[in-house]
């Protein structure tokens, strides 16, 4: 069984916790200070950045992980642009569709190349025997994974905005072009999820043991957590949670 708790979320800062079975903690990103996860989390054992960015990977709270003896990882594109050396407890991991699973004590985890302007941005899955979580966030495009062994249970996903309210904002030109092509639109939330569905019932279904959404990520000037939340809920008959 795999607890979620979003800690943070958006432009401010992400970092979500999931919590083991066996009491193991994980954090999904760390972009906040260290005194806030530790206050939350408390001790965290492990942490998996998905990208450089600060929001996502706030360097004085990795250098801390890393310090108190978190084993943290991410790709050698991230790695490298957050000038990090190498140590026994950074492990550098390769996003690839045939990736045999890391483990992570009680959990395994595999990772997808995002669609986001980072050196070498990742979704990931983390499973166990009960749970499979899906996270992500800051990316274009949900890569697919099919197949019963990638039915997820609970899904985190970005739903960053909408696409008439990112048209109608009045930010410059340029900054629509980069949320647009860096970031995931509820339209495109929903597209994923359409698309899943269309193979219900066959052997490469990964929605057969949904049991939640999380829509995270979601943009305070373009973004409509309650209509997001609504308009996913009539396309996928699961709880949905917005952050």
């Amino acid at each position: 069984m795999l607890g979620i708790k979003v800690i943070a979320t958006g432009s401010s800062g992400n970092c979500t916790l999931l919590t083991t079975s066996t009491g193991e903690k994980i954090i999904c990103d760390a972009g906040i200070p260290y005194k806030k996860i530790r206050e939350t989390a408390g001790y965290v054992d492990r942490a998996i950045i998905t990208h450089e960015h600060g929001d996502h990977a706030h360097m004085p709270t990795i250098k801390k992980l890393l310090a108190n003896g978190t084993e943290v990882y991410m790709t050698r594109g991230t790695r490298d642009a957050l000038k990090l050396k190498n140590r026994h407890n950074l492990h550098v991991i390769k996003a690839e569709l045939t990736m045999t699973p890391i483990r992570l004590g009680s959990c395994n985890l595999k990772a997808l190349n995002a669609m986001h302007d980072a050196a070498e941005p990742i979704v990931f899955q983390v499973y166990d025997e009960e749970d499979r979580v899906l996270y992500a966030t800051d990316t274009m495009h949900v890569p697919n994974w099919y197949g019963e062994d990638n039915a997820f249970t609970k899904v985190l996903i970005e739903a960053n905005y909408s696409e008439s309210a990112l048209e109608k904002s009045e930010i410059e030109d340029w900054r629509k072009k980069r949320v647009y092509e860096n970031h995931c639109s509820i339209e495109r939330v929903i597209g994923h999820f359409e698309h899943w569905k269309k193979y219900e019932g066959t052997k490469i279904d990964v929605l057969s043991k949904l049991k939640e959404i999380h829509l995270i990520h979601i943009s305070r000037k373009n973004g409509n957590a309650e209509e997001f939340k609504k308009k996913l809920e009539e396309v996928v008959d699961v709880p949905t949670y917005t952050h």
